[in-house]
């Protein structure tokens, strides 16, 4: 079975197959032709991975139950704990939404006051309410998303929610062409070096960006202010580099023209 058959028979993406691949939980055969072949020992295995999955055991529990160092009875009452501890974070605002729905209020007639005076109070006795940080994250990625539209007058936003991936590197590999172009005609360097210089910055760029995501995931505050630091560190870098970019592209146009 191809893999984009196993897609369709079990609704998974196959990022999300080979994401399991790559951690070690899942191993295809090799057809002569270097292509996945799923037997239906690996469909039966991904089938439970993807169980496990949604019922909240982590990866590294599932691998470690599929080499024999952990129970799955061991690793269930582990996962039974993160749900209730899951649970109990979210209770607070369970509790103060059922008390807004069952008093029937409309928004308008809201009172704030007396529902901030019940929350603080609610966290100062140890309850917790849904984590209002992760604002800051999607604010700053908004931010991210303005800058290159102000750079770039194109709706980097609505593009990338339509396109995905293949339009950033659609971008980058535009990127790399035009300085490259730009390095051999106008300073006769090589065409190469000027091209993978900007793939290098990504490469950069991926170094920063992934460990602040990750990071944002168990520490939204302290990932936000490294976000933002970074963003506006960002925003000034490519202000340059959209002004060398117009720079070069003026130049080869005034060299095609005299």
């Amino acid at each position: 079975m191809e893999i984009k058959e196993v897609e369709k028979l079990l609704g998974v993406s196959r990022s999300n197959i080979r994401f399991y691949e790559k951690e070690g939980l899942l191993t295809p055969e090799r057809s002569k032709n270097n292509y996945r072949r799923y037997s239906a020992e690996n469909v039966a295995a991904l089938r439970k991975i993807i169980v496990l999955r949604k019922m909240g055991f982590t990866v590294e529990e599932i691998a470690r139950m599929q080499s024999g160092a952990l129970s799955l009875p061991q690793a269930a009452s582990d996962n039974v704990l993160r749900l209730e501890e899951e649970i109990q974070r979210l209770q607070g605002a369970l509790d103060a939404t059922r008390e807004l729905a069952r008093a029937q209020t409309e928004f308008e007639q809201l009172d704030e006051n007396a529902c901030w005076d019940k929350i603080i109070a609610a966290e100062q006795n140890g309850q917790d309410f849904a984590d209002i940080c992760k604002d800051c994250l999607r604010f700053s990625a908004e931010e991210f998303d303005l800058m290159w539209e102000s750079v770039f007058f194109l709706d980097f936003k609505a593009m990338r929610n339509k396109f995905g991936g293949p339009l950033a590197w659609g971008l980058l590999l535009l990127i790399c062409v035009v300085r490259g172009i730009a390095r051999w005609q106008i300073h006769g360097e090589s065409f190469w070096q000027g091209f993978f210089y900007p793939l290098e910055l990504f490469v950069i760029g991926m170094a920063i960006f992934l460990p602040i995501y990750l990071l944002g995931k168990k520490h939204p505050k302290i990932a936000s202010v490294l976000l933002n630091i970074v963003v506006s560190i960002a925003v000034a870098f490519l202000a340059v580099i959209a002004l060398l970019i117009l720079y070069c592209l003026g130049t080869l146009l005034l060299n095609w023209i005299f």
